[in-house]
């Protein structure tokens, strides 16, 4: 250990300090562990932005379809029973149109937005 009073000398000769072998060696150690300890942090960043990132519920099913566990699913009833699962969990699903259902476009004349476009 060097003792306080030589650490201005020490300071002033730095160059002399550096260009000892056994400090090049500790220095090129420092900055290889401080480059490993960055790239750590890079991928834990990636992985937390990506594991914490909002997702619709609408995009579930989509997840479900994505997994393995899905895929080796042996029939096509029970991956149906599965995506129902995690539908129900979605929320409420829209109702199924009708065939005799009469869909509204709203293109008539007198729903129109701007009272200037009225004929």
């Amino acid at each position: 250990m060097i003792p306080y009073p030589a650490l201005p000398m020490l300071i002033a000769q730095s160059g002399d300090i550096v260009s000892d072998p056994a400090n090049e060696r500790l220095v090129r150690w420092a900055v290889i562990g401080l480059v490993v300890v960055g790239v750590v942090l890079l991928v834990i960043t990636a992985w937390f932005w990506h594991s914490t990132r909002p997702e619709p519920p609408a995009l579930a099913s989509l997840e479900e379809m994505g997994r393995r566990t899905y895929r080796r699913l042996p029939d096509d009833e029970a991956r149906q029973a599965r995506l129902d699962a995690v539908r129900s969990g979605a929320g409420p699903q829209p109702p199924e149109p009708d065939d005799d259902a009469v869909i509204d476009t709203g293109n008539d004349e007198t729903t129109s937005i701007d009272p200037l476009l009225r004929p």
